[in-house]
C-alpha cells in the first residue's frame, strides 16, 4: 500500500542570509498560515497533509527555483500554487482544495 502525503509549502517573510536577518513582520503571511492551517482542521480534516513554514530568506534560493520571487508563496509538492501580489492578494482557498483532492486521488 502506497501512503500519499501531500506537502503544503509556505515560504513566509523570514529568514537569514548573507549577513542579513529579517525583523519585520508580514501580516499577508500571517493570513495566508492561518488560512491555511484552518484549511487543515475543516477541508482537509483526515487527510494526509503536512504544513511546512520556511522562512523564505533563509531559503532563498529554493524559493526562487520554484518561482517565489517575494514572500508569502505557497508550493503543493514543490509546485508553486500561489504568490501573493497586490493584484491577487487573497488565497483562493477551492482551487488548492481541488489540487489537494486531485493529488491524494493519484
Amino acid at each position: 500500500m502506497v501512503v500519499k502525503i501531500v506537502v503544503i509549502t509556505e515560504y513566509y517573510w523570514g529568514g537569514k542570509r548573507f549577513g542579513f536577518k529579517i525583523k519585520s513582520h508580514c501580516e499577508e503571511c500571517t493570513l495566508i498560515r492561518s488560512m491555511i492551517e484552518d484549511m487543515l482542521k475543516k477541508e482537509f480534516k483526515g487527510k494526509d497533509i503536512k504544513f511546512v513554514e520556511k522562512p523564505w530568506l533563509t531559503y532563498l534560493f529554493e524559493a526562487l527555483s520554484k518561482g517565489i520571487y517575494h514572500p508569502p508563496g505557497l508550493t503543493l509538492n514543490g509546485k508553486k500554487i500561489f504568490q501573493y501580489s497586490p493584484k491577487q492578494p487573497i488565497l483562493d482557498k477551492k482551487n488548492i482544495e481541488r489540487k489537494v483532492n486531485v493529488l491524494l486521488s493519484k
